[in-house]
């Protein structure tokens, strides 16, 4: 029988780490939102601290307006968990068409859409533009100065 728990806030991850004890493996925890931690994830708490974990040890982290921190997952919990992205109406319609008319399904052309975003980022690369200079390098006087000096000159507007 699977078994399905609703939201991945505290309460949901705590059940699914206590199915992990009792060795229970095969279930789903399902999140509404693009991302895990339920109300903490979505609240603010003006003026509160909480303990979260550090370095060394156990801290309080306050702030005039304090978001939580991100929640700690054990028991391998991430791979249990299906969160939700939202997409516009407009877009949402347009690709069921596609779907449609190709005969898949709107996730098939979700994974796609991603591997063909992904691999163009990952293509990304920064290089620098070949570019030469003209001239005959430093003037006579600078030819000895340090880096500090020549900076000094560079960003004196007098020089």
């Amino acid at each position: 029988m699977p078994i399905v728990i609703v939201g991945t806030g505290f309460s949901g991850i705590a059940m699914g780490a206590m199915l992990k004890r009792a060795g229970i493996d095969s279930f789903t925890i399902l999140e509404k939102a693009d991302d895990v931690g339920g109300t903490w994830r979505e609240n603010t708490y003006p003026g509160r601290a909480f303990p979260v974990q550090a370095t060394q040890g156990r801290r309080l982290r306050a702030g005039p307006v304090l978001r939580p921190c991100p929640v700690p997952i054990s028991y391998d919990m991430g791979t249990h968990m299906k969160t939700t992205v939202e997409i516009s109406d407009a877009l949402q319609n347009e690709a069921r068409t596609v779907a449609a008319r190709e005969k898949t399904t709107l996730r098939a052309l979700l994974d796609e859409g991603l591997r063909i975003a992904l691999r163009q980022r990952r293509r990304r690369r920064f290089t620098l533009r070949r570019v030469t200079f003209t001239g005959n390098g430093l003037r006579p006087e600078l030819r000895d100065a340090g880096w500090d000096r020549i900076r000094e000159l560079a960003y004196d507007p007098r020089a």
